[in-house]
């Protein structure tokens, strides 16, 4: 056989024997710590291209459901395009649908809506050295319980931008892993 179809059997083996660990119920609180790496695309006011993005971000939630939970997040970002050092600040508010709750893992797709302050290091004919605006776009991811209430997880983030960051990037991908506990 070959290993993909050994490694496949592996997985559905200890998907079938895994204890059912994670109790996610209504008023259940969530906090998480992500780091990760991104591509932001630009446009022409500043040139074509992209970057290099090295993320972190924090979270703080609370369950109104068993499945739907919304919270805050804040974070940082260093961006290397390879010219010019420049980082970005982001905060704000996001909510998430979490399917089968009561598993050790725990898939969800979400929306998030953030303030954005990027500093860089250069003058741009459109903006100051300083761009500010809203950051948005689709979340999705997923928990691995380790227990009762920790757990480890990986999330895709799309994002997009307006106001003055949005004559900036067009856009960023973002692919992020973490850990976190729910109480």
């Amino acid at each position: 056989m070959s290993r993909t179809v050994l490694a496949l059997m592996a997985f559905g083996a200890l998907l079938a024997t895994a204890n059912l660990r994670a109790d996610v119920e209504k008023g259940d609180q969530e906090q998480d710590v992500l780091l990760g790496f991104g591509c932001t695309a630009y446009d022409e006011f500043r040139r074509e291209g992209s970057s290099n993005d090295y993320l972190v971000q924090y979270g703080r939630g609370y369950f109104f459901t068993d499945n739907l939970s919304a919270g805050l997040r804040i974070g940082g970002q260093w961006i290397d395009d390879g010219f010019y050092p420049e980082w970005a600040l982001n905060g704000g508010p996001y909510v998430k649908w979490n399917f089968f709750t009561h598993g050790d893992w725990v898939p969800y797709v979400g929306l998030q809506l953030h303030y954005w302050l990027q500093k860089s290091n250069y003058f741009r004919p459109f903006s100051t050295d300083t761009n500010q605006g809203i950051m948005y776009g689709p979340m999705l991811g997923i928990r691995y319980y380790l227990n009762e209430g920790t757990f480890l997880m990986a999330e895709y983030q799309y994002r997009w931008f307006c106001c003055d960051a949005g004559q900036i990037a067009e856009g960023s991908n973002a692919g992020l892993i973490g850990f976190g506990f729910t109480y």
